[in-house]
């Protein structure tokens, strides 16, 4: 995933359909946006929060996708893409181990397996 669909999958959540819109919604500026999708920029750790707030995506997932995207050193965008596979593995388990005990309150466990 690249940020450009971080945005776009925003907008969507959002229910938003201009890049000035998506800029107040994150608390940046529109050529602050307009840098993100030309890859001359990378969202902040403040835009970051906020897109995993409308996306349902963790901030560690946002984060890494971020991360890798913007990262020239080949080794350090691998180690961050590794990053990110790990969590997707790591969501699953969480998701085996709390199934696995029934006495835990539903909406716990809706709440800590939601994107």
């Amino acid at each position: 995933m690249k940020i450009s669909d971080l945005l776009d999958e925003t907008k969507n959540a959002l229910g938003i359909k201009t890049d000035g819109e998506l800029a107040r919604n994150l608390g940046v500026s529109k050529q602050a946006i307009s840098g993100y999708y030309n890859e001359q920029r990378a969202p902040d750790d403040f835009a970051c929060l906020k897109i995993a707030q409308a996306t349902g995506k963790s901030l560690d997932t946002v984060i890494a996708i971020v991360r890798a995207e913007a990262e020239k050193d080949e080794n350090r965008k691998k180690a961050w893409s590794d990053y990110m596979k790990s969590l997707g593995g790591m969501a699953a388990s969480f998701a085996v181990v709390f199934l696995s005990f029934p006495q835990l309150d539903k909406a716990i466990q809706l709440a800590l397996l939601s994107p």
